[in-house]
């Protein structure tokens, strides 16, 4: 069976050492025990054979799909006859058998799909939205056999009732020539399809998640790109010594497409707010209740809680009330008194924006130091908030820092982490998606105790789950690698975990190359940066100033100047000079995507985004998170940027709003600002404005 042409393998199901391959052009071939393939072919000699299936009770009860129609076997081979009435001289793809009534089969044809209930005795077809479809896959739930799939040139197609009626099922693959499927046996949710560009994965298959994407291998280890940065030394951002900073918070709070910053100060100074001049510098806003209210601000965070298009900010507090502003229309804030949000307080740190219940407003999470309950309130869309006081989220106490919210089990619904200090275990809570949260106590992340200040979500290998990245003070960092199933695998030996006793961290493609970079930050050592290089490497950076300062705070990521690389923004602790790194790029190719929610909230904070592009000849899918928080007390830029390395077009992006509502757009060109509007109902159209105006 030299270079034959193999079209359909099977194997028995009782005898796994028996083989059949059903040959293009020479009928069907059987091997047994590794011995050698000879024809079973009496009855099919040279005909073509482009399926087979065997029965799952009775294994010797073969079926073979042939360009004339269906055939049988009811000797393993031995021979064979037409089973074909209502089939004849139909050219059959594909086959399924129903595990449950093996009598039932299902066949593909380039005209449909084709029942028979009495083991291809006669057919009939079954085509109800797939009529004149060519359907070269087939696939039946084990666990439900009503529920079958069907691969077409057009993408995939799915039955809930034997074949009675089809609908599309094709989000990541619409219009994708899908030649294979495959359903996981224990885990029936999970499919697989196979296209000429490569084999996808479903994410979750439910009304919210219904997605293919690529299955595709980590990031290939490459020669890292040459990094460079530039100290900026100029203007009162770089040069204000009246604070003692703490949180930082990239936000476009003017809706002018360029990024201002908050700097929150812990000293009891007033806080600083710097309004981004689109040229490369900024202005100190002296004005407004926003930098003048005092206090001991340690975190902050941008959102839009009233969906009114602007972005507000909340601050929080280490002794006294937090702080609340609105933003009226992006000229002035207005500091809100009324309701606990605004009321509360008492060592308050991290602190982050988040729809947990996915309803279309902001509610907000509040970490406590000093052996103090955290705090969750909830939006109550009219301006106001209510705090919940049922829960263990809201009833565990501890010396909580960091608070970071991802989706790390892909359910749709967002999850928290809280970081505690003092040697306590940390917290992990998976949302229920029903506005409750369940306490995970069972995984390695809430069995480490530690001094935890800072820590992030990301998906820093590209398996597109989201690991969990710890930075610890005086002690190893801790490292979880998602695998995929809602558990985590500690990793032990990576520099970025040995090389420990920092502060604060902080992820961001910094080279563009299409991997997740990390930034790690202390008090009384220089910064760090690491360079991902695949395969869980990751190669320190020397000989750039971001790695020459020291006395750090919080570093956080921002575009600042719209050049397509990420700038970095570090605050200083004491009462000294805050630090601006300019990001000189690399020729790497990148996208920035800015996300306006229509449906779910406007800021588009817990939505997920997936740019998959062919980079250095691989296929590489990368996912980010719109959030609220990073590292521990600060907030990156809520635009979505990806670096694509030597891309030349980006095959598509995905955008899974929390709303549910699931939008594909493709081939779309690569250096660029794109925002992407969500669409207010669930077809699956781009509404994009590209490259908006300075």
């Amino acid at each position: 069976m030299f270079n034959a042409d193999v079209r359909a393998p099977a194997i028995d199901p009782v005898m796994p050492t028996t083989l059949y391959a059903g040959i293009d052009g020479d009928g069907v071939f059987k091997r047994m025990n590794g011995g050698s393939w000879n024809a079973v072919n009496t009855g099919l000699s040279n005909t073509h054979v482009r399926a087979l299936a065997i029965d799952p009770i009775t294994p010797t009860l073969l079926y073979a799909g042939t360009a004339g129609g269906v055939f049988k076997s009811t000797n393993g081979g031995g021979n064979w006859s037409a089973a074909n009435t209502g089939l004849t001289n139909t050219d059959v793809d594909t086959l399924a058998i129903d595990p449950a009534t093996p009598a039932t089969l299902y066949a593909g044809t380039p005209g449909g799909a084709f029942k028979s209930t009495n083991g291809g005795g006669n057919w009939s077809a079954v085509n109800t939205g797939l009529s004149n479809t060519n359907v070269r896959a087939l696939a039946i739930d084990p666990a439900t056999p009503a529920t079958l799939y069907a691969g077409t040139p057009g993408g995939v197609f799915k039955s809930t009732d034997g074949g009675g009626s089809w609908s599309v099922f094709n989000t990541g693959l619409t219009n994708t020539d899908v030649r294979a499927l495959a359903i996981d046996p224990a885990t029936p949710t999970t499919l697989y399809a196979g296209t000429p560009g490569g084999v996808f994965a479903i994410q979750q298959v439910d009304e919210k998640h219904r997605i293919y994407l690529p299955l595709v291998s980590v990031h290939v280890p490459i020669a890292t790109d040459t990094i460079s940065f530039t100290r900026i030394t100029t203007g009162a951002i770089v040069n204000d010594t009246t604070g003692t900073s703490s949180g930082a918070c990239w936000g476009d709070y003017d809706d002018d497409g360029y990024l201002d910053l908050f700097v929150a100060n812990w000293g009891g100074e007033d806080n600083f707010l710097y309004h981004n001049n689109r040229d490369g510098t900024f202005e100190k806003i002296t004005s407004g209740a926003i930098v003048n209210d005092g206090g001991w601000s340690r975190g902050c965070t941008w959102g839009d809680y009233d969906n009114d298009g602007f972005l507000d900010l909340f601050v929080s507090n280490d002794g006294g009330g937090n702080f609340l502003y609105h933003n009226e229309g992006g000229t002035s804030f207005t500091r809100v008194f009324t309701g606990p949000i605004a009321q509360d307080g008492g060592n308050c740190y991290g602190v982050a924006w988040v729809d947990y219940d996915d309803d279309g407003w902001l509610d907000l999470f509040v970490a406590r130091h000093t052996n103090a309950d955290n705090l969750l309130y909830h939006n109550l869309g009219n301006g106001t908030f209510e705090r919940i006081s049922e829960g263990d989220i809201v009833h565990d106490g501890g010396y909580s820092i960091s608070v970071s919210w991802g989706d790390y089990d892909d359910d749709g619904c967002v999850d928290l982490f809280v970081a505690n200090v003092n040697d306590q275990d940390n917290l992990l809570y998976h949302n229920n998606c029903d506005g409750t949260f369940t306490k995970i106590t069972d995984s390695p992340i809430t069995t480490d105790g530690g001094v935890s200040p800072s820590s992030n979500w990301v998906d820093y290998d590209n398996d597109q789950d989201l690991d969990l990245f710890v930075a610890n003070w005086d002690e190893d960092n801790f490292l979880y690698r998602n695998n995929g199933d809602g558990t985590f695998t500690k990793i032990l030996t990576s520099v970025i975990v040995t090389e420990g006793d920092v502060h604060d961290s902080s992820w961001a493609d910094l080279d563009n190359d299409g991997d997740m970079d990390l930034y790690m930050g202390a008090y009384d050592v220089n910064h760090r940066l690491y360079q991902n290089n695949g395969d869980e490497i990751f190669v320190p950076v020397s000989g750039v100033p971001v790695v020459e300062d020291s006395s750090s705070e919080i570093g956080i990521w921002g575009d600042y100047d719209n050049d397509g690389d990420l700038d970095l923004f570090v605050t200083s602790p004491g009462l000294g000079k805050n630090s601006l790194y300019r990001n000189e790029g690399t020729e790497n190719h990148w996208i920035n995507i800015r996300l306006i929610g229509t449906v779910s909230n406007w800021s588009a904070i817990g939505a997920r985004v997936t740019v998959v592009a062919t980079i250095n000849g691989v296929l590489v899918s990368q996912i980010r998170e719109v959030s609220g928080s990073t590292g521990g007390i600060g907030q990156d830029s809520l635009n979505v940027e990806f670096g694509l390395g030597d891309a030349a077009i980006i095959d598509s992006i995905v955008i899974e709003w929390p709303s549910g509502i699931v939008q594909v757009l493709g081939n779309i060109t690569v250096d660029q600002f794109m925002t992407i509007r969500e669409p207010s109902h669930r077809i699956f159209l781009p509404f994009v404005v590209r490259n908006p105006e300075p």
